[in-house]
């Protein structure tokens, strides 16, 4: 499970802080995110890569994070 997700989870949507549900919900997101992708490998922009590289050789906390409305309206339409 991935520490940016559990911080989400907790400190920004704030949905909950116990750590046992924090693990589930993390859990889940990353089912629905592979049901999403489907067999699909995400597609990573050129030059992502190397900076996210050159970030951690310098020890910046970093988060990849992508902006779509088509998952998210994907996901709309899991959830209702």
């Amino acid at each position: 499970m991935s520490t940016p997700t559990l911080q989400a989870i907790q400190e920004v949507f704030c949905w909950s802080r116990n750590p046992m549900e924090v693990r589930r919900l993390t859990a889940r997101k990353e089912e629905i995110y592979r049901q999403l992708l489907g067999d699909r490998t995400p597609l990573i922009p050129s030059g992502v890569r190397q900076l996210m590289e050159v970030l951690g050789k310098h020890q910046v906390f970093s988060s990849p994070a992508h902006q779509s409305a088509s998952p998210l309206q994907q996901l709309w339409s899991m959830l209702c």
